[in-house]
């Protein structure tokens, strides 16, 4: 439970890094340098300390859909519909996506969530939705054409079907370091291409030349590239999808308390309310996950 925790924070603490990130280039090229330069390092550190499988060996096509999905549809999608649409907003999207990832479960894997399971969820949900600062701005902020929205729907489904097959690659692949890495050089390569053709070099290079920027990007590879994205595989063997994706709620939680801590914004007693909804939330599905694994017999979770 303790990697779960840190591997949401992670993601919190990357966010405020990210729209850094976003005010010196575009998304296009942050993804490609970001996935890139995570990637390359993990393949680097493999490469010393691991023994890097065969090319024959390596499962490319489940390597290829899952950056299409993990990499290339999330993290280009998320980053082009925040520009675009409010804070609140997106916490409401990603708020489906427990429920997302359980039906997506359900239609390709035939595994069914209990009355318990779906309560744990829609009480986590009640208590993302007291960490929105303005909740009018909610039915007056959408777009006319609703093109960010369905933009960031598309990412957080993405993100659903991304945990069935980063599973299914954890399995597959006895080093989550070197699936982690190839996963990501393939998706960066994506984004780099898909730059390259939809806006030239120009914007790209001149991200490459920025050193602010790369100060930046250090941070969010650190914080989500090698710690977050590697742990999300490593757990896929360990938790299951619809688990991890109710979890996802502790790192919005984790950015309104890091405010809260290192940048002296104010406390209202609803994010008590919402930590507590939330802790009670993972709780309740996690007690309902091992009491199903004990009653399968095909796992035990200490």
């Amino acid at each position: 439970m303790i990697f779960v925790a840190i591997m949401n924070i992670c993601f919190a603490a990357a966010l405020p890094l990210l729209k850094i990130a976003l005010g010196y280039t575009d998304p296009m090229s942050m993804v490609a340098m970001r996935m890139l330069l995570g990637g390359g390092l993990l393949l680097a550190y493999a490469a010393i300390f691991e023994r890097i499988p065969a090319w024959r060996t390596v499962p490319w096509r489940l390597i290829m859909v899952t950056a299409l999905f993990e990499v290339y549809i999330l993290c280009l999608g998320e980053a082009w519909a925040l520009e675009r649409m409010s804070a609140a907003q997106a916490s409401i999207m990603w708020s489906l996506l427990p429920l997302i990832t359980a039906c997506i479960v359900r239609v390709f894997q035939s595994k069914s969530i209990s009355l318990l399971q779906v309560s744990a969820i829609i009480i986590a949900m009640a208590g993302s939705y007291t960490l929105i600062d303005n909740p009018r701005f909610l039915i007056s902020g959408w777009s006319v054409t609703g093109l960010p929205e369905g933009v960031m729907f598309l990412a957080v489904c993405s993100a659903a079907y991304g945990y069935i097959l980063l599973e299914q690659l954890a399995c597959e692949m006895q080093s989550v370091i070197v699936s982690s890495g190839l996963m990501m050089v393939v998706g960066g390569f994506g984004s780099l291409i898909t730059g390259i053709m939809y806006q030239g070099v120009e914007p790209l290079s001149d991200a490459v030349c920025n050193q602010t920027l790369w100060i930046v990007m250090i941070g969010i590879v650190i914080l989500e590239n090698i710690i977050g994205l590697t742990l999300q595989t490593l757990l896929t063997r360990r938790f299951s999808a619809t688990f991890l994706a109710l979890s996802s709620f502790i790192t919005p939680l984790s950015g309104v308390f890091m405010g809260v801590w290192f940048l002296g914004e104010p406390w209202y007693s609803r994010y008590g309310g919402a930590l507590g909804c939330i802790l009670c939330a993972i709780l309740l599905f996690y007690q309902e996950e091992i009491r199903k694994l004990i009653v399968d017999g095909t796992q035990q979770i200490g």
